[in-house]
């Protein structure tokens, strides 16, 4: 059965729907000279999608992967299917230098967002226990910290905090959209 790949998440860069290699190589376990990722077994790969890895580039593993081939996936996030394509593995495993066992389990939307959440928790923990903070340092752990809180990373009990350093920063433009931020929080329940 056919797959109607206009109801993925497009990629930034590869777009919606497979890259057509037309290479399929022997994909048959018994096979020496093929080794597909484990990630990929037949029903996630897209056929005629492979691309050639350079085993040199890749982190040494048991067993080399000699093909990387689109494979379809669900985001462990948002639920919508995404293409983890052949391209972009062959970046992670031989540029970024990821092992193997890595996957990719997030659409792109969702890995954008994750990494903004983990640098708003960085930057809350970075700057929260300073002692002498600046303003701006005290904005940007408000900030941090209704985002994390929004996106349900922080519980409701870290709006005390907010408000206290909001309370001591005093009024100005950026504070005034942060307080209307924390009263929609409040307003939650």
């Amino acid at each position: 059965m056919p797959v109607d790949f206009r109801r993925f998440v497009a990629h930034p860069r590869y777009g919606r729907g497979p890259g057509i290699t037309g290479l399929d190589p022997d994909t048959d376990m018994t096979s020496a000279s093929v080794f597909v990722h484990w990630h990929s077994p037949h029903g996630v790969r897209i056929p005629n999608t492979a691309i050639v890895a350079d085993i040199s580039k890749q982190v040494p593993a048991t067993i080399a992967v000699t093909h990387y081939f689109d494979a379809m996936r669900t985001c462990a996030d948002c639920g919508r299917p995404f293409i983890f394509f052949a391209v972009e593995q062959k970046f992670w495993y031989e540029v970024l230098g990821f092992p193997l066992e890595s996957d990719c389990v997030r659409c792109v939307p969702c890995r954008r967002k994750q990494r903004g959440l983990e640098f708003h928790r960085h930057r809350y923990e970075e700057w929260f226990h300073l002692r002498d903070r600046t303003p701006r340092q005290d904005l940007e752990i408000a900030e941090s910290a209704l985002t994390l809180i929004e996106a349900g990373v922080f519980g409701k009990r870290v709006l005390e905090r907010v408000r206290a350093i909001l309370k001591a920063i005093g009024t100005r433009e950026p504070v005034d959209a942060l307080w209307e931020r924390v009263s929609a929080l409040e307003g939650l329940g």
